[in-house]
């Protein structure tokens, strides 16, 4: 049987294909690419595939994706364009997917093998084949209607519809390999209702670690989760910082902004603050700052923080600490027993015994 390897959807707005076997591309790319498959499934050994947005008329920039606003209830139609700049035609599955947010905060659609429950699944086309054929040097244009369900929630839906192309290949150990490689065109659909833009830092944890050095400082690892619980996507600036009971901050350096927090989605940040002095007592300040969107309204959301205490024990210190005092009690010991021994009194001289002559008088 076959075990089978998925390249992750680059979700660009004019999609690229993945090589095999590598990692998608985290920004948009300007057009397609070609990318290496086995020969015996192609004779030029490439093939080369995207997807996009029907270009608008009235706008020659063209779209980097499908932005929708409307109501509960309503329909909208438009339509996607599959492209084959190979010299072999291609079947590629095309569907429609939610999107979810990865561990580092990028854009993704859940794996094929997860139906959809949002806005992926509210995505039909007129052509419901699960696979299309798209001759070579051509492009395939596939419409399709978003039907928001009457009871959606108000708020920002994610979603993205996906070209997939599945080739068989062997491994170094002789084994087959189904390979799938995707590209995808996002949906990006604003639910008409009250808008809530908040964003929380939740399962903070610290983890101190000290130093060989009695007189030096130590550094801690801060982990926490941000999760977007609102119903807009928002961007997210963050900062952390560790403060101590002699009044010293230090700051945590390369922390990175988030372009775009999906609603319902969450993300594990971990940074390293270095620089703390051991003063038995230390608090971790994390502050998340959320950011409207580019185009969008400014939400107005208000920045969310939390703390977390750790207890960084100078451990060095208290040994070396110990050993002197241990040290200087013997020595103060020795010294009393010293001192004792010299100004105790002598012992007197044994004397003599004295005789005494008793005369007695007779009477």
């Amino acid at each position: 049987m076959a075990s089978r390897i998925t390249t992750l959807l680059t979700a660009a707005a004019l999609a690229v294909l993945v090589p095999l076997g590598g990692a998608s591309a985290a920004a948009p790319a300007p057009a397609t690419v070609p990318a290496t498959v086995p020969a015996a499934a192609h004779a030029n050994g490439t093939a080369t595939f995207g997807i996009q947005p029907k270009p608008d008329p009235n706008d020659p920039n063209g779209r980097a994706a499908f932005t929708f606003s409307a109501t509960p209830g309503a329909a909208v139609r438009d339509t996607v364009v599959v492209s084959n700049s190979g010299d072999q035609p291609l079947t590629l599955r095309v569907y429609a997917n939610d999107a979810i947010n990865t561990s580092d905060g990028g854009f993704d659609l859940r794996p094929s093998a997860d139906p959809a429950k949002d806005a992926g699944a509210w995505v039909k086309f007129d052509d419901d084949k699960r696979f299309q054929t798209v001759p070579p040097k051509s492009k395939l244009e596939l419409p399709f209607t978003l039907s928001i369900p009457a009871n959606a929630t108000p708020g920002d839906h994610a979603a993205g519809i996906v070209a997939a192309l599945t080739m068989s290949s062997t491994n170094g150990q002789g084994n087959r390999v189904d390979v799938e490689q995707r590209v995808g065109s996002r949906i990006y659909l604003r639910v008409s209702g009250d808008l809530l833009a908040r964003l929380s830092i939740t399962r903070v944890e610290t983890t101190y670690h000290g130093t060989p050095n009695p007189f030096g400082s130590g550094s801690a690892d801060i982990s926490y989760l941000i999760t977007n619980t609102g119903n807009v996507r928002l961007g997210a600036a963050q900062s952390v910082h560790v403060t101590t009971p002699l009044g010293g901050t230090v700051r945590a350096d390369g922390l990175k902004d988030f372009d775009q927090l999906l609603p319902g989605n969450s993300v594990r940040v971990t940074t390293k603050v270095t620089g703390i002095f051991p003063a038995f007592s230390a608090t971790a300040h994390i502050s998340v700052d959320p950011k409207a969107l580019p185009g969008d309204v400014d939400p107005k959301a208000i920045g969310t923080e939390a703390t977390a205490g750790m207890t960084p024990i100078p451990w060095t210190g208290l040994l070396l600490l110990i050993l002197v005092l241990g040290l200087a009690f013997r020595w103060l010991r020795g010294r009393r027993r010293a001192r004792s021994a010299t100004a105790a009194p002598a012992p007197a001289a044994a004397q003599p015994a004295k005789s005494s002559a008793v005369k007695e008088k007779v009477l």
